[in-house]
Order: C-alpha cells, then structure tokens, then sequence
C-alpha cells in the first residue's frame, strides 16, 4: 500500500506540478483502501447504478 501511496503522490505532482500541489490534499492508505473496498463490493453486489452505491 505504501508503494501505491508514494507512486500516486508522485504522478500528481508529475501532472499537477509543484505549485498546484500545495492546495492538494495526497491519498493516504486508508483511501486506497476505501477505494478498493468499494471496488469489491461493487464487483459482489451488482445494482443498477453507480449512485446505489
């Protein structure tokens, strides 16, 4: 997690630059995490539309 973290911190700064970074809020792990929750229980629980999740 920690490698997804540093990389995804490191493609924004890539993309967004320095100065847009400073308003930035990174991902943490505990996004990831959230994020991948939401992935697999969206792949367990089909419903009809992304806003019923």
């Amino acid at each position: 997690m920690e490698l997804l973290v540093a990389e995804t911190k490191r493609y924004t700064l890539l993309c967004l630059g320095e100065e847009r970074c400073e308003s930035w809020d990174f991902v943490t792990e505990e996004d990831i995490f959230t994020y991948f929750g939401v992935m697999i229980v969206m792949g367990l629980i089909k419903l009809p539309s992304i806003a019923d999740y």
